[in-house]
């Protein structure tokens, strides 16, 4: 019997006739985007759910559930998963999300890191970017960026609904437009295919994407956090599209 199965996600709705029934422990490695940039597949999440489904199934003899393991370097904290279950950046080596069914670590191991520095390619590096990602194990790909608090009296002018996360769209009465991750009643949105009775459909092209994204490219566009970014980001990119 094997012991190990490789499957890539993009190929995964192919093992849905396979059994599964003697794993325990899934490991998806390499799953945040790299430094190379790794383009996430459209529904990215879903995808790993059905794969999750598929290999777990329900388990009603006593048997644990099936646990996976997420590895990667440490790029982004602005990525879909994380994105989905609103897992911010925090400080600190153990963080649990969803009443503790996610543990995140953020890990560092300064003996490596003594070593690395003083290694000739470490002091090569240990003063740049790279090397406060590659041996301090900093963040690579975030920044702050067009991070910023809405003023105390903007106006809501959309809501969106994406992907179980709500994000608000206000004038700033500053010029400036802000998104942040919360419902504010006013006019909702969905991506079309989940709209509810009392949303209007997200279409590229059309109200509010087209000013959002005009917006975008004049560097108008504010957020509350590399979530909500992440977010909107995905949103100009993918929204509308069936």
């Amino acid at each position: 019997m094997p012991k190990i199965y490789f499957v890539a996600l993009s190929l995964s709705t192919r093992t849905k006739s396979l059994s599964y029934g003697d794993v325990d422990i899934m490991v998806f490695d390499e799953v945040f985007e790299g430094i190379g940039n790794k383009s996430y597949l459209k529904d990215e999440v879903t995808l790993f759910f059905d794969l999750y489904e598929t290999i777990n199934r329900l388990r009603i003899d006593g048997r644990p559930e099936v646990r996976c393991y997420f590895l990667s370097n440490k790029t982004t904290f602005t990525n879909p998963y994380f994105s989905y279950f609103n897992i911010q950046p925090f400080e600190g080596r153990f963080k649990t999300f969803n009443n503790g069914l996610i543990v995140v670590e953020n890990y560092k191991n300064e003996e490596f890191a003594k070593k690395k520095r003083e290694s000739r390619f470490g002091q090569l590096i240990s003063e740049t970017r790279y090397g406060k990602y590659a041996i301090e194990n900093e963040v690579w790909l975030d920044d702050n960026a067009f991070l910023e608090k809405k003023p105390p009296k903007s106006k809501p002018i959309v809501q969106i609904r994406y992907k179980e996360q709500y994000i608000s769209v206000w004038n700033g009465l500053n010029g400036l437009i802000y998104c942040d991750n919360c419902k504010s009643g006013a006019m909702k949105f969905s991506i079309k295919y989940e709209c509810k009775d009392d949303e209007y459909a997200l279409v590229i092209g059309k109200y509010p994407l087209k000013q959002m994204k005009e917006l975008f490219e004049a560097g108008k566009l504010r957020f509350d956090n590399n979530i909500t970014k992440s977010i909107v980001f995905t949103l100009l990119q993918t929204a509308g599209q069936s």
